[in-house]
C-alpha cells in the first residue's frame, strides 16, 4: 500500500512538474489509444484480410456457377473484399459496357478503402506533433526555471536550475513516448489496409478475366 502510494505521488508530481503541456499530451495520448482500439475491432469486425470465402467465390465463378459464386459472397456483405467482387460479378451479368462496369467496380472499392482509412489521418497527425508539443513544453519548463534562477538573484541554488530542467525535459520524453507508438500503429494499419487494397484489386481483375463472362469477350464482339 505504501509503494502504491508513492507511486501515485510521482506520477501527481510528474503531472504537475510537465504543466498543461503534459496534460495536452496526456489528453492527445488517450485519443490516440482509442482511435487504435477502435480501428483494430473494425478491422477484426471485417474482417478485412479473410480471403476464403473469396476463393470460393471465384472458383464458382470460373466453373460458370453464377448463384453459388453470388452466394458465397452474400453471407459476407460487411466485408469489403466482398462487395467489390460482387459488384464486379453483377456488373458482368447484366451485360452493361466493360468500362462502366470497371468505374462501378473502382468506385466501390475507393469507398471501402476510405472506410477503411477513417481516423488514420488523426492518428498520423498526433505522432507527428507530439514531439514538437513536448520540445514546447521543455522550452517552456526551462524559461520558469531561469526566471527563478535570476528572483534568486545572489542565492543561487544550482539544484533550484537542475531540478526545474529535469522537471521540463519531462514533455519532450513524454512527446516522444506518445510519438514513436502511435506512429508504429499507423504503419501497422495502413499494412493492412494497403493489403486488403491489393485483394480487392488482385480479386475483381479475376472475375473480368475469367469465368462465364469476361471482358475479352465483349472486346472480340
Amino acid at each position: 500500500m505504501a509503494k502504491l502510494q508513492q507511486h501515485i505521488e510521482q506520477a501527481e508530481l510528474l503531472l504537475v512538474g510537465g504543466g498543461p503541456v503534459m496534460w495536452l499530451l496526456l489528453g492527445l495520448a488517450l485519443i490516440a489509444f482509442i482511435m487504435i482500439i477502435a480501428k483494430w475491432w473494425q478491422f477484426a469486425y471485417l474482417g478485412i484480410n479473410r480471403v476464403d470465402f473469396v476463393k470460393s467465390a471465384l472458383g464458382h465463378w470460373r466453373k460458370g456457377n453464377i448463384m453459388p459464386a453470388i452466394n458465397a459472397l452474400s453471407n459476407h456483405q460487411k466485408r469489403p473484399a466482398a462487395q467489390v467482387v460482387e459488384a464486379a460479378m453483377s456488373g458482368l451479368m447484366s451485360q452493361q459496357p466493360a468500362d462502366m462496369v470497371k468505374e462501378e467496380v473502382t468506385r466501390v472499392a475507393k469507398l471501402q478503402i476510405e472506410r477503411l482509412r477513417s481516423w488514420l489521418k488523426p492518428l498520423e497527425l498526433i505522432a507527428k506533433i507530439s514531439p514538437p508539443i513536448g520540445l514546447l513544453g521543455t522550452v517552456l519548463g526551462v524559461m520558469v526555471a531561469f526566471k527563478e534562477l535570476e528572483q534568486a538573484s545572489d542565492q543561487i541554488n544550482l539544484s533550484l536550475l537542475s531540478g526545474g530542467i529535469w522537471q521540463a525535459l519531462l514533455t519532450t520524453a513524454v512527446g516522444l513516448m506518445i510519438a514513436v507508438p502511435v506512429f508504429l500503429a499507423h504503419q501497422w494499419l495502413e499494412r493492412r489496409i494497403e493489403r486488403s487494397a491489393n485483394m480487392m484489386q488482385d480479386s475483381a481483375t479475376q472475375v473480368f478475366t475469367s469465368g462465364p463472362v469476361s471482358t475479352a469477350d465483349w472486346l472480340s464482339e
